[in-house]
């Protein structure tokens, strides 16, 4: 099933995460990336994130404050659609 296009915005979530995750070996949390894109609420962080949960491009995992991982990705082997 092909994956939902992303937003300019969800697709910059993805890549931060991504790159956070080849940096710390960690997802970032919600204050990680709200800082990082000068959000002033996490809300704006969890609803990118929610979206690409239901979009199939990352996977909640219950618990803890870093509780996603990016489906189909490792760091040696970044996915096919961060080309």
């Amino acid at each position: 099933m092909k994956k939902q296009a992303l937003t300019r915005t969800q697709q910059e979530v993805l890549s931060f995460s991504r790159l956070h995750i080849r940096m710390f070996d960690n997802f970032p949390t919600m204050k990680e990336i709200s800082e990082y894109f000068g959000w002033s609420s996490n809300n704006n962080a969890h609803l990118h994130l929610k979206t690409l949960i239901k979009k199939g491009y990352i996977q909640h995992i219950p618990g803890g404050v870093r509780f996603m991982i990016c489906r189909n990705y490792t760091k040696e082997a970044p996915p096919e659609d961060e080309a």
